[in-house]
């Protein structure tokens, strides 16, 4: 757990967000699980969001955050 501090506040903000692909088919596989990873990354960094854990099945993806 990481505090963060502003000029008023001091606050630990975190979101475990779950989702599934359509009909919880597989299509997650190798190749799009991997760029998915990279993708998540690349926006996390944008926005300064620290991205605690993250794990994409075949057919969801598992995302703990904090901003």
């Amino acid at each position: 757990m990481s505090l963060r501090r502003a000029a008023h506040a001091v606050y630990d903000t975190q979101y475990h967000l779950v989702w599934c692909s359509k009909y919880r088919r597989h299509v997650m596989q190798a190749a799009i699980a991997t760029r998915l990873q990279q993708l998540l990354q690349e926006i996390a960094l944008a926005y300064d969001v620290h991205i605690e854990q993250l794990h994409v099945d075949t057919d969801h993806v598992h995302l703990l955050c904090s901003f």
